[in-house]
């Protein structure tokens, strides 16, 4: 970075990074957590599947309601609602008593999640000037990592040791303070006070026909989709297929999270210097390796998995760095708030039909040993080969000479 950030700036994105830490934590955590839901609660494959992909169409439904009115209030109090909503969602998961319970909370937390998500993007492309976005945009994306480093690890052994239901508690109790702290330290940002121009259809045309966005949307979708596609069922697949005991589940993500920890930081000041787009392109390419690897992964044990899974987070969060840099500034300030929760909503669609079709392609043998799993490695290949189309037709835009290139 040719600029360092001042200390205020700073602290607000550790307040923003550790929002996003405990919405993670609480997403990624369901996923390790289904041979116990399984066992427990009697679920089948499919309706995990469901519990899994719940979370995403939620998302994306609240996400679209509220992009063409969110840019219209104050930042400030919305992320400060939108937080304390999905702290009380995340309790009633913990308290869900069996499978439909659990699958309606799960829909709040993504309802709650998914707008919180793109206000807390949309808050740092405002705040932060744009010669330090790209590292900045860096440090909110390793929540990831830290979530992956220490969140989930945690939540897992606790889990082990008192149930699937105390890490939904655990992350209530962490919120609570972060909800604290961002009352401390979130500026007022009021919303635009340009009155919208004609209804939600025009508006919704508008927003999709706007110079580079269609295909800003698609290109995060298919990014989000390529890595959805094997995700629900990786740490099953491991368990199953890869030689790796359950206890040994959270050493992976330890892995791969302390990995990206100091990568994703790398990976966005390494956009600042070098160009969005290019180094987007480079990542994109490598990620094709590890994705295929693991989806096509013997009986070799806990080492080269964690190696094999590293490589994976490393490469698909580093190049969802950049992309996401890049939609952030294919837009107007005064609707980017909208522009990012609609993004979010095309993100999530992804995502949860991902793992639709991931449920509907992954069978289980009677030794309960997991097949056809290597179908969504040539799926996130295809997507990610579509994604680089994407990324050069961004280039070919009008704003192809805007320093995001």
């Amino acid at each position: 970075m040719s600029e360092k950030a001042p200390r205020h700036e700073f602290l607000l994105l550790l307040v923003l990074a550790s929002m996003q830490f405990a919405h993670i934590v609480d997403f990624m955590v369901l996923m390790p957590l289904g041979p116990q839901l399984q066992r427990i609660m009697h679920i089948s494959p499919e309706q995990f599947g469901w519990l899994v992909s719940i979370y995403n169409f939620s998302a994306a439904g609240f996400g679209f309601f509220m992009a063409f009115t969110i840019d219209r209030l104050e930042k400030r109090k919305t992320l400060l609602w939108l937080y304390s909503a999905f702290l009380v969602a995340t309790l009633i998961c913990g308290l869900a008593p069996g499978f439909w319970t659990l699958l309606i909370s799960r829909a709040l937390v993504g309802a709650f999640g998914g707008v919180l998500t793109a206000l807390v993007y949309s808050t740092v492309a405002d705040v932060v000037p744009q010669i330090r976005r790209g590292a900045a945009m860096g440090v909110i994306v390793s929540a990831f990592s830290v979530a992956s480093v220490l969140g989930l690890p945690i939540a897992l052994y606790l889990a082990n040791l008192y149930g699937w239901r105390s890490p939904f508690f655990a992350i209530v109790i962490v919120g609570i303070p972060i909800l604290y702290l961002a009352s401390k330290v979130l500026p007022v940002m009021p919303g635009s006070t340009i009155p919208p121009v004609g209804n939600y259809r025009s508006r919704f045309q508008k927003m999709l026909t706007a110079p580079g966005h269609f295909y800003a949307f698609r290109l995060t979708a298919i990014l989000v989709a390529s890595g959805f596609i094997m995700i629900p069922y990786l740490s099953m697949y491991m368990v199953t297929n890869g030689g790796v005991t359950e206890q040994e589940l959270p050493m992976i993500y330890l892995a791969g999270g302390a990995v990206t920890l100091f990568t994703s930081r790398f990976f966005g000041a390494l956009s600042d210097r070098y160009g969005r787009l290019r180094v987007f392109m480079v990542l994109a390419v490598i990620s094709l390796f590890p994705a295929l690897w693991i989806t096509n992964f013997g009986e070799w044990g806990i080492v080269w998995a964690s190696v094999a899974v590293c490589l994976f987070m490393v490469f698909n969060s580093g190049r969802m760095i950049i992309a996401t840099t890049i939609v952030s500034e294919t837009v107007k300030p005064e609707m980017r708030a909208g522009f990012m929760s609609f993004n979010t909503c095309f993100q999530q669609m992804a995502s949860a039909t991902a793992a639709l079709v991931a449920a509907q392609l992954v069978t289980a043998d009677s030794a309960g040993r997991l097949q056809h799993y290597e179908l969504t490695g040539y799926i996130a290949t295809a997507c990610t080969l579509c994604a680089l189309y994407f990324a050069w037709i961004l280039l070919r835009q009008d704003h192809k000479s805007h320093p995001v290139c």
